[in-house]
């Protein structure tokens, strides 16, 4: 699966396992932090055109593919 890595962080609301979002809650994603996508077509919260990656802690953020051009590079695994 395609990996990528940060280069440029951000912050992230926060949903519970019901998918509600958690107020003043954020996640942040660190530059040099290393994600794989997932492929699978299930999103969470986000929508279809979203995607959704995973880290090697198995924490795991839905975003649109625009976001993971800005903040992310593509790196061979």
């Amino acid at each position: 699966m395609p990996k990528y890595k940060c280069i440029k962080s951000l912050e992230l609301d926060v949903f519970d396992d019901d998918g509600s979002f958690v107020e003043n809650k954020y996640f942040a994603v660190e530059v040099g932090s290393v994600w794989e996508k997932d492929e699978e077509p299930y999103r969470f919260i986000a929508a279809a055109e979203s995607v959704r990656l995973t880290d090697s802690n198995g924490r795991w953020m839905e975003i649109y593919e625009d976001d993971l051009t800005i903040h992310s590079e593509h790196i061979d695994a």
